[in-house]
């Protein structure tokens, strides 16, 4: 069953890749790559062999770059300024009404004083507890792997990360 359920997810995975290059690229796709079972062996073959440098010696070290920078940072990041841009910019109160007009009840004060004050402060206190730790996170691998490369390696997670939120 466990089994199962994992191949589940890999299909997932890989339809959600190949739908959105095909949505993006849709002319490109067309042009280049006549049958979506091509395009499909495409993005199976790149995604195994940038799963390869996980099966590696060092393939822990990746992992918890990729674990730490991939998903933590970057979530805070967007949802540090989706606060800002819909409680600051669109406004509490508007945002209220609109809860009102779908529900039929306001917002609770407690969700205005979160929107307006807790969450941002409680992210920006975070992120710079996550500045603290990772200093401590990259000198343990930096002993570790005695050498520049896990911090080439973190700058390109970072900047792949980057790019791929901006594409979103």
């Amino acid at each position: 069953m466990l089994l199962f359920l994992g191949i589940d997810s890999q299909f997932t995975m890989v339809e959600v890749i190949v739908t959105t290059i095909e949505d993006e690229f849709n002319y490109h796709f067309r042009k280049y790559v006549k049958r979506q079972e091509y395009l499909v062996m495409i993005v199976c073959a790149l995604t195994f062999f940038v799963g390869v440098i996980y099966y590696t010696e060092g393939g822990i070290y990746f992992f918890t770059l990729v674990d730490y920078f991939a998903a933590g940072v970057s979530l805070m990041y967007i949802a540090f300024f989706e606060v800002i841009a819909v409680v600051w910019f669109y406004g509490g109160n508007r945002l209220s009404e609109n809860i009102k007009e779908m529900t039929g009840k306001k917002a609770h004060l407690f969700f205005i004083v979160c929107w307006y004050g807790i969450s941002p402060t409680f992210i920006v206190v975070r992120e710079f507890d996550d500045r603290i730790n990772q200093c401590k996170i990259l000198r343990y691998m930096l002993d570790r792997i005695k050498g520049m490369s896990i911090y080439i390696a973190d700058k390109f997670v970072k900047f792949i990360n980057l790019i791929i939120d901006d594409l979103d």
